[in-house]
């Protein structure tokens, strides 16, 4: 009988442990990230044209195209696309 009540102990303060972890975690993302449902997507890509005519045609967003060059590479330029999307997609 002792035995089960130690273990009923445990197992409701392992349940309230969860559900705490959960909560504080739904929280802490809201405080990182805030309200907004979209996120902000970075490809960089050599075959950045090709990249843009199918974000384009197929899911229809608007893209950011930014010129670049890496640091400390001798003038090695990318194209940066920025892209918006929605959190569950």
């Amino acid at each position: 009988m002792f035995l089960f009540y130690r273990i009923y102990i445990y197992s409701d303060d392992a349940l309230y442990t969860l559900i705490y972890l959960y909560v504080s975690s739904k929280i802490m993302d809201l405080v990182v990230t805030g309200l907004s449902k979209r996120r902000v997507v970075y490809i960089i890509s050599d075959k950045w044209t090709e990249l843009i005519t199918v974000i384009r045609e197929e899911l229809h967003k608007g893209i950011t195209v930014l010129d670049g060059t890496r640091a400390g590479s001798a003038g090695l330029r990318k194209c940066f696309i920025q892209l918006r999307l929605l959190k569950r997609r």
